[in-house]
Parts: structure tokens; C-alpha cells; sequence
């Protein structure tokens, strides 16, 4: 499994909460074993209630910075500002599913992470991966695989045949293949701009 350098950071953080938890308990043990008893289970609810609450609201945070960064300026054209890593996000629901991606202008073709493939309906143990691609992680193998939805920027795109990564890779891609099918698309600065085709 690859973790980011957040996931990391935050894995790292909760390892040594736990170790000097553990530190301590092992100390007072053996100074008032019946209190110490006690006060063990009132710490692991702590410690566990703690790296919940943690999960749900780096979820509920990462959500909305999604959200706070795609600006609709009028019925075609939408804005999507820089995130504080120098990428671009954006959000498309693949087969009904809503799935975030890392806009990669330099990728030819959509990819999926395993476990975002999951989350659509995909089998990914039935995928064959033979495709090789060089990544920042190393060389990793890809499958191709075809889905019944892709919607973004309030835009159907139809059936769609996406790539599907069984490693090297945190986050899903968003490539060109998705993006060649708007009319204008650029970057200034912090934002990017995407123009959708017209209704009219």
C-alpha cells in the first residue's frame, strides 16, 4: 500500500501518541495496577475517539477545499483554483460514483487508483495489468477498462474506457482523453479555466 507524505505524517503522528501512551501505562502499572487497569480502557476510548474524529474531519476538510475551489462563472464556463500543492483537483462521478482527481494535463489517458475503481463498481481483481508505465514510484502496470458513465462539469460524457493502476499510484488522473472533449481549456496563474459546450 503507498501513502502519501500526509498520510505518512499523519500515520507517524498517531504511532508515537500510541508508543508514549503505551510508555506511560507501563510505567504507573506496576506503582497502582487496579488504577492503572482503569484508566487503560478510559485512554484507548480517548485514543481511538481521537484518530476517528481525525479521519472524519480531514475527510470533511478535504471535501470542502474541493468544493471552495470550483466557481461555475456562467451556464458554460467553470473555474477551478491551484491547491496549496500546486496541483489542480476536481471532482467527475464514474457510473454514478463521485470520485476526486488530480487534474495531470500531461497524462494521454484518466486513471484510476485500485481502490477508486473499487468504488465504481469495478472488479479489480478480474483486471488484467500488463500495460507497464513509468511513475514517480517506479514502474507500475495498468489495465484498461470501460465504464458505463463519466459526468463532469455538469457534462455527460458517456461510456468511457479509463485506465486502472493496481499500484504506484495515491490519487486518480485526470487526463486529457476527458478533457479534449470541452471546448476551450487553459491556465492563468493559480486557476484554470474550462468552457463546456453550449446547449444552444
Amino acid at each position: 500500500m503507498n501513502l502519501s507524505s500526509s498520510e505518512v505524517m499523519s500515520l507517524a503522528y498517531l504511532i508515537a501518541l500510541f508508543l508514549a501512551l503505551s510508555g506511560w501505562l507501563f510505567i504507573t502499572f506496576f506503582r497502582e495496577p487496579n488504577k492503572t487497569t482503569q484508566s487503560f480502557f478510559s485512554w484507548v476510548l480517548l485514543f481511538f475517539g481521537i484518530a476517528s474524529a481525525y479521519g472524519l474531519w480531514s475527510k470533511y476538510e478535504s471535501k470542502n477545499l474541493l468544493e471552495a475551489s470550483l466557481t461555475q462563472l456562467n451556464d458554460n464556463t467553470f473555474q477551478i483554483l491551484k491547491a496549496n500543492d500546486g496541483h489542480f483537483y476536481t471532482d467527475l462521478l464514474i457510473n454514478q460514483k463521485l470520485v476526486d482527481f488530480l487534474i495531470d494535463t500531461g497524462a494521454s489517458t484518466t486513471t484510476l487508483t485500485a481502490d477508486d475503481a473499487s468504488k465504481v463498481g469495478i472488479s479489480v481483481s478480474q483486471l488484467q495489468f500488463s500495460k507497464p508505465i513509468q511513475t514517480a514510484n517506479g514502474i507500475a502496470l495498468f489495465a484498461n477498462h470501460s465504464v458505463e458513465s463519466v459526468k463532469w462539469l455538469n457534462q455527460e460524457l458517456g461510456p468511457r474506457v479509463l485506465s486502472i493502476s493496481n499500484n504506484g499510484l495515491n490519487q486518480s488522473l485526470l487526463g486529457m482523453d476527458i478533457i479534449k472533449n470541452f471546448d476551450h481549456f487553459s491556465i492563468s496563474g493559480d486557476k484554470m479555466f474550462i468552457t463546456s459546450h453550449s446547449s444552444n
